[in-house]
């Protein structure tokens, strides 16, 4: 299956010391193809549903995360994967209302569907 990967604000570039880049990847290597987005890692755009933005501002956060879906789907990927809620959430209204292809799931599904 071919995926790709959000990098979550809450666990990479605002995580402190440690943030989490290789762990998923090396994960996702393993049971799919990743390609990878424009902006990753460090660089990864937000899904814009952090800092309470989707609670206060749900038009704003919703586009934003259209910006980051549509990164996503010029990968070519069948699986857009994150471990994070909240991106889960907001990314998948937006693949909603982009009518869009791509799938939202989360690592740990993917990982439970590959043990099948």
């Amino acid at each position: 299956i071919n995926t790709t990967y959000h990098d979550p604000c809450h666990t990479g570039r605002n995580s402190g010391l440690s943030p989490l880049y290789e762990e998923p990847r090396e994960i996702l290597s393993k049971i799919s193809n990743l390609t990878e987005m424009k902006t990753i890692k460090e660089n990864a755009k937000c899904c814009g549903a952090g800092g309470g933005v989707k609670k206060g501002f749900p038009d704003l956060a919703l586009e934003i995360a259209k910006t980051r879906v549509q990164e996503a789907e010029e990968t070519g990927a069948d699986y857009l994967i994150s471990i994070c809620p909240f991106c889960y959430r907001n990314l998948t209204d937006a693949i909603i209302a982009l009518n869009s292809n791509i799938k939202m799931v989360d690592l740990m599904e993917l990982i439970d569907q590959a043990l099948l």
